[in-house]
C-alpha cells in the first residue's frame, strides 16, 4: 500500500515527527508490513531521521510539485475551472493520503495559512482516493469563508479531532458525519524509546517556546525571557540537589525554532548556576528526548508535545497553554487542569510568574499522585490511538 503523509516534513519539530513516526511504525504493524510511505518534504535529512526512528526503510521523499501537473495554484485552478484531473501518476498511485494534525485548519496562525491548507487538500481530493485529516483541531471559521471551508472538509473520508470544541463544531453544529474524537498519536510509545526500571529524578527539563509569548495578552518577548530565567532560578533554588536541562522541542522550524530563545535564557542564568544547568544545543531524535524525560523529576513544557511525551513517560509537567488543544488533552482527557498555565489569562507578567511558581509547587508536592493518575489514564488512551491507526489502514 502506498501512503502519502502531509504536514510531516520537518522532523526538527519533534511533535510533528512523533505523530509521523508513530503512524508509520504502527500502521506497518510495528515494522513488519511492506507499505511504502511518501513524506512531503524538501530535505532528505528528514527521511533519514524517520528511517532511523522507525527502523523502516520504505520511506521516500516527495515534493508538492511532484503531486501535480504544474504548481499547486495552477493545478487547483484547472481542477475547479476546467474540471480536469491535475494529479501526476505518482499522486494517483497513493492508496491513502494522511494530513497529520495540528492547528492548520484553525485561524490561530492566520487566514492565509489556513486557506493554503484548505486549497491543498481540495486539490488532492478525488472520488478514487482516500484522505484523512488526523489529530486535528478544526475551526471555528470566519463567516466570510466558513461555508467554503466546510464544503471542502465534508469531502474528506475521515476527520479525527483532538478536542471537544472541534468535535461539537463539526458534528453537532454543522452535522458532519465524517468526524470523530480521538487522542494524540504521540501518546503511543515510540519505537526506540527505552523505559528505565527506575526513575532517578536527577533533573528538571524546561522546554522553552519561541511562539508562546505571542499568544499571551501582553505579547512581549523580553518579558517572557525574564519570566523563564526567574522560573529557572526558582526551581534551582527550591531543589538544590537537582540540575536543570534546557531543551528546545522545535529545533528548527525554518527560522530559529526554540533554540534561539533557549540560548538567551541560558545566558541570563549561566554565571549564577554554572554546573547545575545544561543546554541541549543540538538536534535530537524524539526517542532520545523521551529517554531523557523518563529520568526527570518533572517538566516545564511551553510546547504541547513535550508535555504529551511527559504523559506517555508518566512524568508530570507544568504545561503552558494558549489554545483549546491543551484543554482537550490535559483537562478533558487527563483531568490535569491544576498544572495548566493559560497565558491568555494574564495581563500582568508578575501575576503569571506567581501562578507558574504555584504550579511548580503543586507538581512537586503531588508527584506520586500525578504519576499514578497519568499511568491509569494511559491504559485507556493508548488503545484509542492504536485502534485509530488500524481503522485508517482498513
Amino acid at each position: 500500500m502506498n501512503i502519502l503523509l502531509l504536514d510531516s516534513g520537518n522532523t526538527y519539530n519533534y511533535g510533528s515527527m512523533m505523530m509521523a513516526e508513530n503512524f508509520i511504525y504502527y500502521s506497518s504493524d510495528c515494522g513488519t508490513a511492506k507499505n511504502k510511505y511518501y513524506v512531503s518534504t524538501n530535505n532528505e535529512v528528514h527521511i533519514e531521521r524517520l528511517k532511523d526512528a522507525t527502523g523502516i526503510e520504505e520511506i521516500y521523499s516527495v515534493k508538492v510539485n511532484d503531486l501535480f501537473k504544474g504548481n499547486l495554484a495552477m493545478a487547483y485552478a484547472k481542477k475547479k475551472i476546467i474540471r480536469i484531473d491535475t494529479r501526476t501518476d505518482l499522486c494517483k498511485s497513493m492508496d491513502k493520503i494522511i494530513f497529520l494534525g495540528g492547528d492548520d485548519f484553525t485561524e490561530i496562525y492566520g487566514g492565509k495559512q489556513l486557506m493554503g491548507c484548505v486549497y491543498y487538500v481540495d486539490a488532492l481530493r478525488y472520488k478514487d482516493n482516500y484522505i484523512a485529516l488526523v489529530g486535528q483541531s478544526i475551526g471555528p471559521f470566519d463567516k466570510k469563508r466558513e461555508k467554503f471551508i466546510l464544503s471542502v472538509l465534508k469531502k474528506m473520508d475521515l476527520i479525527s479531532l483532538r478536542d471537544p470544541v472541534s468535535l461539537n463544531y463539526l458534528k453537532n453544529v454543522n452535522k458532519f458525519s465524517n468526524s470523530k474524537s480521538v487522542t494524540d498519536l504521540a501518546l503511543l510509545p515510540l519505537a526506540k524509546e527505552v523505559k528505565p526500571l527506575k526513575n532517578t529524578k536527577d533533573y528538571v527539563v524546561l522546554c522553552p517556546s519561541e511562539i508562546m509569548y505571542r499568544h499571551a495578552k501582553i505579547s512581549d518577548r523580553d518579558s517572557f525571557i525574564e519570566i523563564n530565567s526567574r522560573i529557572c532560578e526558582y526551581v534551582l533554588d527550591k531543589l538544590p540537589n537537582i540540575k536543570l536541562v534546557l531543551l528546545p522541542h522545535v529545533w528548527n522550524d525554518g527560522t530559529h525554532g526554540d533554540a534561539h530563545i533557549m540560548r538567551e535564557i541560558f545566558t541570563k542564568i549561566e554565571d549564577k548556576y554554572k554546573e547545575r544547568i545544561q543546554m541541549n544545543d543540538f538536534s535530537m531524535q524524539p526517542y532520545e528526548v523521551r529517554n531523557l524525560i523518563y529520568q526527570s523529576k518533572f517538566l516545564i513544557a511551553e510546547r504541547m508535545h513535550p508535555a504529551i511525551s511527559g504523559l506517555e513517560c508518566e512524568v508530570p509537567s507544568v504545561v503552558f497553554s494558549y489554545g483549546r488543544k491543551y484543554e482537550g488533552i490535559f483537562e478533558k482527557l487527563y483531568n490535569l487542569e491544576d498544572i495548566i498555565v493559560d497565558v491568555r489569562n494574564f495581563d500582568d507578567y508578575n501575576v503569571m510568574l506567581t501562578d507558574i511558581k504555584n504550579k511548580v509547587d503543586f507538581v512537586i508536592q503531588h508527584d506520586d499522585e500525578l504519576r499514578k493518575k497519568i499511568a491509569t489514564i494511559n491504559i485507556k488512551t493508548r488503545p484509542v490511538a492504536l485502534n485509530h491507526i488500524k481503522e485508517i489502514m482498513k
